[in-house]
């Protein structure tokens, strides 16, 4: 790996790494870092500390919630149990805890250069408050797909399509995620559908054209006769990027783990007011086609 150092903002280094009371919140040290080969350097800046931000609400929160959706469960992956990944999703909706930064110190800001990509690294010294809050009963969304059954027919170009439509009963920005027992995808914003927002003034969606070109295929691991999978959507009020530092080298936008998908989206939510945010998860079967 080659690194050149091209800028480096701020000298001063906050070297106490423990948790640091206050008599509203908990004030504790946090980095973020993004690459940024196609954004300008304030985008990176700002995704990197926005990453450092879900970084230091999750040392406050995060631990909370993570003992709420795992209660009960010796393993954070899906092993054989596929109806796991439903349970474990459903608490992550029902969560109603959020962090939130109330101050905030950048203490470190660089750009560097890994194997000819920018590296936007951020630390930050925030005051994180926990609070409870309640979600806004008429903001709703919903995952609508025809069957739950779809089969692998032994050929990618043969097996069955993944149709689906989404809806959502005020105007939001959509984030849709597939999910599996081996990795996470978003899929709704990526680089093939990069227009998010969904208009209720609209009977057709920016998004939709754009799906109605795509063709989604099922497929089964060569070692699986049945698999679960699932759809999970998030609905935002505001628009706030997902940013996760676990996207796979060679599959942007896809989460490797099963556990790590569930973290960086949980890390994610908790930073967003409850009712400024509606999840629905809508899971199919897939199984091998026999003649």
């Amino acid at each position: 790996m080659k690194c050149k150092n091209v800028l480096f903002t701020i000298t001063f280094v906050f070297i106490s790494s423990g948790y640091f009371y206050a008599q509203d919140g908990v004030w504790v040290e946090a980095s973020g870092k993004y690459l940024g080969a196609n954004v300008t350097p304030d985008e990176g800046r700002r995704k990197a500390t926005d990453q450092a931000e879900n970084n230091a609400i999750e040392q406050v929160v995060g631990i909370h919630v993570q003992e709420e959706i795992y209660s009960s469960k010796t393993e954070t992956s899906l092993g054989d149990n596929p109806s796991e990944l439903e349970e474990v999703f459903s608490k992550l909706t029902r969560s109603s805890t959020l962090g939130k930064i109330i101050k905030k110190e950048i203490v470190v800001n660089t750009i560097t250069i890994e194997n000819d990509i920018p590296v936007y690294k951020v630390t930050i010294k925030a005051l994180v408050v926990e609070e409870k809050q309640q979600p806004d009963p008429s903001f709703e969304a919903k995952i609508i797909i025809p069957t739950e059954l779809f089969y692998d027919r032994g050929d990618i170009n043969k097996n069955d399509l993944l149709t689906f439509k989404l809806w959502s009963s005020k105007n939001a920005y959509l984030y849709l995620f597939t999910l599996s027992n081996d990795e996470a995808k978003l899929l709704i914003p990526s680089e093939l559908i990069p227009n998010n927002f969904y208009s209720t003034s609209n009977e057709i969606q920016e998004f939709e054209k754009t799906l109605d070109k795509i063709q989604f295929r099922v497929g089964l691991p060569s070692n699986k006769n049945i698999n679960k999978e699932a759809l999970f959507l998030v609905a935002l009020k505001d628009k706030v990027d997902f940013i996760s530092e676990n996207y796979g080298i060679d599959k942007f936008d896809v989460i490797p783990t099963y556990k790590t998908a569930v973290t960086d989206i949980m890390n994610w939510l908790i930073k967003i007011p409850r009712d400024r945010r509606t999840e629905v998860f809508s899971s199919y079967e897939i199984r091998k086609f026999k003649n």
